[in-house]
């Protein structure tokens, strides 16, 4: 999918100029843009119960209903979803093959279902991201000694919690003005500069993805430790040889 917007951000124009690709590009990247914010939704959701109710994750059976079940269905409904609005429903559109995904989508052409795309496939999990970091974070705050009494589980939560807090200060900065423009866009219509303000600020939401997993890497010791060691030059010399080792 990146290599369809690399292309289109380099020559001004869609990669190929026919419907089919359109359909892809639309699909692909409606497909991945929620499936990503959903699953930060989801992760956020564990990270919760991981600080403060552990056990229910303990058992593979548990692991099953409450991690992989979840997202299983939450990416068959995004794909079915998406394909239906992009392939199946009827619309009348007209492809511009010089603006980002070609234009307008189906599904931006159906009142009901549009709005509803917008707020339950993009902005309630941005909102659960968002809301569940902060209470996460007020609940720690309130218990914070009662759970540094175990050291271990303290250490193992507190990385968890540092990372989790990176990541949801990267969404409040890129998706929570994106989220208040879409919402001002969807109650008043009329207003065509929120419209203009939505479409400039959605090419911001591609850098929290690419943002994302830099912050996650920077507050995880251990993975930084380990990339640390990996790229520090080796130049140890052999005393009884005066040379360089040999990898």
């Amino acid at each position: 999918m990146f290599c369809f917007i690399n292309s289109f951000f380099a020559r001004g124009y869609a990669l190929s100029e026919t419907e089919l690709f359109c359909n892809i590009w639309q699909i692909l990247d409606s497909i991945f843009t929620a499936c990503i914010i959903w699953c930060k939704a989801l992760f956020t959701v564990e990270r919760y119960v991981l600080v403060f109710y552990p056990y229910y994750l303990r058992s593979q059976r548990q692991k099953l209903i409450f991690h992989y079940i979840p997202i299983i269905l939450i990416g068959l409904y995004l794909n079915l979803f998406y394909i239906f609005v992009n392939v199946l429903l009827p619309c009348d559109r007209k492809l511009k093959f010089n603006q980002h995904l070609c234009g307008d989508q189906c599904v931006d052409h159906t009142s009901g279902l549009s709005t509803f795309n917008r707020l339950f496939n993009i902005l309630f999990p941005v909102f659960i991201v968002i809301l569940g970091s902060l209470i996460l974070l007020r609940r720690i705050s309130r218990k914070r000694r009662e759970m540094q009494r175990n050291l271990r589980r303290w250490s193992r939560n507190r990385k968890m919690i540092v990372q989790l807090l990176g990541i949801a200060i990267i969404y409040t900065i890129v998706w929570l003005p994106v989220s208040i423009v879409s919402l001002i866009t969807m109650l008043h219509s009329s207003v065509e500069s929120a419209e203009s303000i939505a479409n400039h600020f959605y090419y911001v939401t591609y850098l929290c993805e690419l943002t994302v997993p830099v912050v996650s890497l920077f507050f995880w010791p251990e993975i930084m430790q380990k990339l640390h060691r990996r790229l520090r030059p080796s130049a140890v010399v052999f005393v009884t040889t005066g040379q360089y080792p040999t990898y």
